[in-house]
Order: structure tokens, then sequence, then C-alpha cells
């Protein structure tokens, strides 16, 4: 077995620094997934370690990465419409098959929870979706702008999952939890 390399790498520095990195040595990541981060704000702090076969010829996918990585206090304006995310806590872990975030964060002033995971390799129809879950009452649902209180009262827990084809196309799915709400 040949020898491995181990490069072991630990930071923390403000998330802005970090989304300019990504998007100046991989800008297809950001801009494949629809995401615009302009503005955003926050603190970034992680470990890496990334192992490499010491051979002559190495093949990226030798290499192994495994770590993590947390997003604090981040925030990103205009995310939803008019409404900014803040308030962001993010955790990712790294492993050489797959990386998975979870999190908290506010919609406007509406508390959600994010879940997503991706596996390395596999197709987009066989990646898990991304999940987002939040509890809406009537004054969430107002301030996010869905005009159903007149039809509506209570808690109607909702889940938004975004899942991809095998073209790679995401699909939006939305759930509402009616079993705590009045109609």
């Amino acid at each position: 077995l040949p020898r491995q390399g181990r490069l072991a790498l630990k930071g923390q520095g403000p998330l802005s620094v970090a989304i300019d990195m990504v998007q100046r040595e991989a800008p297809h990541l950001l801009q494949n997934a629809g995401v615009a981060l302009p503005g955003s704000d926050g603190i970034v702090d992680g470990n890496v370690t990334i192992t490499v076969p010491l051979v002559p010829e190495v093949q990226l996918r030798d290499v192994a990465v495994e770590g993590r990585v947390r997003i604090s206090d981040a925030k990103v304006p205009q995310a939803i419409g008019k409404h900014d995310i803040q308030g962001i806590n993010l955790g990712v872990e790294v492993s050489p098959s797959a990386f998975e975030a979870k999190g908290k964060f506010l919609a406007g002033n509406v508390p959600a929870t994010l879940s997503w995971q991706h596996v390395y390799g596999a197709s987009p129809e066989k990646q898990p979706p991304l999940r987002i879950a939040a509890v809406l009452y009537e004054a969430e649902r107002a301030e996010l702008g869905l005009d159903l209180n007149e039809l509506v009262r209570g808690e109607v827990g909702v889940e938004v999952s975004v899942a991809q084809d095998a073209k790679g196309e995401p699909h939006v799915h939305l759930r509402a939890d009616l079993a705590n709400a009045e109609l």
C-alpha cells in the first residue's frame, strides 16, 4: 500500500471571504445551484483533513476529505423576496462519501430548520432532497405574505423539499400538516 499524506487545515474568518474564494476558484458551484449571495455576512469556522496517497499520479477519486465546518450568525439579504435570511447557524459534516448540512435560520422573523445531504458520485435523482421545515401560525403566514388566515387558523407544519430528476432539473414539493389547525 502506498504511504498516505495528510493535510490538516483549521480556520476561522468572515463568511464573505469564504464565498469570494468559492466564487473565484469554482464559480460554477454557486451558479449551478442558483444561489446568489452578494452582501452575505457571518462567521465560518472549521477543520478539514485531506488524505492523499503519495504516488506519482494521484487521481481525485483517491483523495479523501473529512471534517466539520460551522457557519454562525450569518445573514443573506433579500434571499426570499424582500425578506432576509438571518440568524443562520449551520453545521456541515464532510466525509469521504458525502457531506451533510443541518441548521436553523430565520426567514424574516420566522424560524425554520434546514437539512441536506449530498452523496458524491450519485446521480441527481438518487440524491436526498434539500428539506426546509417550519411551523407557521397566523403571524408567520402573514409575515411571509401567505394570505390564508381567513381559511386556516392555528398551527400549520410546513415542509418544503427540493429534489432533482435524472436531468438535474429541480422539483419543489410542499407538504402542509393541518392536523393542529382549524379550517
